[in-house]
């Protein structure tokens, strides 16, 4: 099938007919001559192409399940991805890659239906390059592929253009949905302007600004924690609106005090209601305590640091108090040889950016459960910390070469909830053993049912990293579990 870039460059034929009717030349085969001259020019701007068929293509599509986007995206997500996989081609695959903070692999590229998002997301975020180079490792390099951004725009961290950049370089498409909000009506706290520190017996004066997008009457309320500082409602303009308030909180000295401030208008058609909250923290001067989260009961570190004239509190792993208004009370915290299970995700999300926004301090000590050992390899405290997690080729004596059996049996098509199988779990846990390992290791795949089948044979990891869809390609095909022909083949 032929096809033209530039198709609109065709209506120069009209112009060029004009030509050839009013200047007329003499002779039997100067007019043919011109015309075919004036025909092929014309084409040759139009950019004509031959679109061959080159087998089955790839479509990787990336949906946004950051807090930005709409009510009911999810659903209209999910709509759009089942669409998309009943127009398909017999040879085409379609796979999904959700993000937020993260981005997370939720259906490797297949014919199978898709079985709804079930990967659990910090929704604050929206790192859209993260998710570019996910779905860009998910396309095969010799097969062609598609990418389709189910998002509103937004994006957090680093520069998606570096990604798109590479998915051009490869003749990759990316196309886009938008799910958007309306902003028609949005009535919104434009920033709050408060001082970060009080002295002992000085009064609070905070300015909130509020952006109305007509003239109404607002309804507002501030609470330090459960005590309402002031209540009420007054008209307002269309734009910027200052609203002032005052406070006289407790003078303690290193005391942390956090207020709520919440506004909304007359209309009840608010189209994004998560701007009508903003919270501000404000401290009463004086020297803050450090929290240690130590190893043990019996961790002499506490006893060590209060030795240096600091006031020490020591809390367990299980107890440390995640909220912002909390850590704010501490001018640093002291992580010692403790995992990040114990702590919870949740929690080091809150940490990191108490200390990238606030500039608290963060200690964390070695051991056998800290950093990429214990579980801090590519979570929330990794970006914060001035440490790699991972092992870099100049720190380790040996390399390490690790081969990965699967089982492919007909059990692991069962479905788990979330709507994948076992295969695809094992598929995807292959996957971040990948990236876990350094470019000096090597890593082979092998998936066994009644005999061993070798996927990928034993390479260098980093030549193995551009092959990610073979692993994920893995499917269950039946037969029996010959773990001893697995580690055989591995062998």
């Amino acid at each position: 099938m032929i096809a033209l870039h530039q198709p609109a460059l065709l209506l120069l034929l009209l112009p060029a007919l004009g030509a050839l009717w009013l200047w007329r030349l003499p002779g039997r085969y100067l007019t043919p001559l011109r015309v075919l001259v004036y025909g092929l020019a014309i084409l040759a701007l139009a950019e004509p192409h031959l679109m061959r068929r080159r087998g089955g293509g790839t479509l990787v599509v990336a949906a946004d399940r950051s807090a930005s986007l709409p009510a009911g995206s999810a659903a209209r997500q999910e709509s759009l991805i089942r669409a998309v996989q009943s127009h398909r081609r017999a040879d085409d695959r379609v796979g999904v890659v959700t993000f937020a903070a993260r981005a997370a692999i939720e259906h490797p590229p297949q014919a199978s239906a898709f079985g709804g998002f079930a990967a659990g997301h910090d929704l604050d975020a929206s790192n859209l390059a993260e998710a570019l180079q996910a779905a860009l490792a998910l396309i095969p390099a010799q097969r062609a592929g598609r990418i389709l951004l189910l998002t509103d725009g937004r994006y957090t961290g680093a520069d998606p253009r570096g990604a798109a950049g590479a998915a051009a370089a490869r003749g990759i498409a990316i196309d886009y949905r938008l799910l958007a909000r309306g902003t028609a009506g949005d009535l919104a706290i434009e920033r709050i302007e408060a001082p970060q520190e009080l002295r002992p017996g000085e009064a609070l004066l905070a300015t909130a600004w509020i952006d109305s997008p007509a003239d109404q009457t607002i309804t507002y309320a501030l609470r330090r924690g459960a005590v309402i500082v002031a209540q009420g409602s007054r008209p307002v303009p269309r734009g910027l609106t200052p609203l002032v308030f005052r406070d006289r909180p407790a003078d303690h000295p290193g005391v942390v005090h956090g207020y709520l401030l919440t506004v909304s208008g007359d209309g009840g058609n608010d189209p994004v209601v998560e701007n009508n909250r903003a919270r501000f923290l404000v401290s009463t001067a004086g020297d803050k305590p450090l929290l240690c989260v130590p190893a043990s009961d019996a961790s002499h570190l506490p006893g060590l640091l209060a030795s240096g004239g600091r006031e020490v509190r020591v809390c367990a792993p299980h107890e440390l108090d995640g909220r912002l208004e909390s850590l704010a009370g501490y001018a640093g915290l002291v992580i010692e040889n403790t995992r990040a299970d114990q702590i919870g995700p949740a929690v080091l999300q809150t940490v990191a950016a108490w200390v990238r926004h606030a500039g608290a301090g963060l200690l964390m000590t070695g051991g056998h459960n800290a950093f990429g050992v214990g579980g801090y390899y590519r979570s929330a405290l990794e970006p914060v910390l001035p440490v790699s997690m991972e092992l870099r080729r100049e720190h380790r004596k040996f390399a390490m070469s690790i081969v990965v059996a699967l089982d492919r049996s007909g059990s692991m098509a069962m479905t788990v909830p979330g709507g994948r199988t076992k295969m695809d779990l094992a598929n995807l846990g292959t996957v971040e053993i990948l990236h876990l390992l350094g470019d000096q290791d090597e890593m082979g795949v092998i998936a066994v049912d009644s005999q061993a089948h070798v996927v990928l044979p034993r390479m260098p990891a980093d030549a193995m990293r551009g092959q990610e869809n073979r692993i994920l390609g893995i499917q269950s095909m039946g037969g029996g579990i010959f773990v001893y022909e697995a580690l055989k083949a591995a062998a």
